[in-house]
């Protein structure tokens, strides 16, 4: 019994931390398409204009959500050292 609970909170916690990972993963991606012009330009070119990214109203909540994920990310792996 103990064993299988002990395998579900490992199984979960491991889910936890690879959506927080996507998370910060898009984060960063979207990011980049804000601030680098020429992979804005050419995102735009290949898929056209992304519009709907630019005006969600969710984004600078999302872009904060990252920012501190990113820094207990960093604060959790250099405790481990």
């Amino acid at each position: 019994m103990y064993i299988f609970m002990f395998r579900i909170v490992c199984t979960l916690a491991i889910l936890i931390y690879i959506l927080i990972s996507m998370t910060t993963i898009l984060i960063g991606i979207y990011d980049l398409y804000k601030n680098v012009h020429v992979l804005k330009a050419t995102t735009t070119q290949i898929f056209g204009p992304i519009d709907w990214i630019e005006a969600s109203e969710m984004i600078p909540h999302l872009k904060y959500l990252g920012t501190i994920l990113f820094q207990l990310k960093l604060t959790n792996h250099q405790s481990l050292c």
